[in-house]
């Protein structure tokens, strides 16, 4: 006995003598690999210790044979492994299907995500299009009110008209400075 927990502590020791490399790395990782061995192996180590305990008490006592105690260890022991292994199967299998409908609906996101940013693209190339053809038709009679200022100071001959074409001239290059 005292040997058995000797190797099982010089065990366990060399697992965490470098918990970034080799067994240990596969029970400190956060998958679902590293969580089943988390839970699987106390328990495999908890059931053979119990079980190898009631054998050799059964034993020592003279309940069973040798044999028989040694037959039902192993019996129990694979029994009460493949209930575990069932129970935790079960468990992964519904955790597969809860990340197969996460990853479903993050697909489906995905497409919603892309169809959006295509119609947003469309709209915005449609704005752009609109916003430069009413650029170019507000700039039209802007540029031809400017151009009959331009003619009708140049005909006039009273510095008070000049002054008002001038000042009528001014909104019109304040317009054409808010449409650049």
């Amino acid at each position: 006995l005292q040997t058995a927990v000797a190797l099982t502590a010089a065990s366990i020791g060399v697992l965490w003598t470098r918990p970034h490399r080799a067994l240990s790395s596969i029970i400190n990782n956060r998958t679902l690999g590293g969580a089943l061995a988390r839970r699987l192996l106390p328990i495999i180590i908890l059931t053979t210790l119990a079980l190898g305990g009631l054998r050799v008490t059964m034993a020592s006592r003279g309940m069973l044979g040798e044999d028989t105690a040694r037959t039902l260890l192993l019996t129990a022991a694979l029994m009460i492994l493949v209930a575990v292994v069932l129970v935790f199967a079960q468990n992964l299998r519904t955790v597969s299907l809860r990340l197969a409908k996460r990853e479903q609906a993050l697909r489906e996101s995905a497409s919603a995500l892309a169809a959006a940013k295509t119609a947003a693209d469309r709209a915005n190339a449609f704005k752009s299009r609109f916003l430069a053809a009413a650029n170019h038709d507000l700039r039209q009679p802007l540029y031809a009110a400017g151009a009959y200022l331009s003619l009708l100071a140049r005909q006039l001959e009273q510095p008070a008209l000049q002054e008002i074409c001038d000042k009528t001239r001014q909104p019109l290059e304040t317009m054409r400075e808010i449409l650049d």
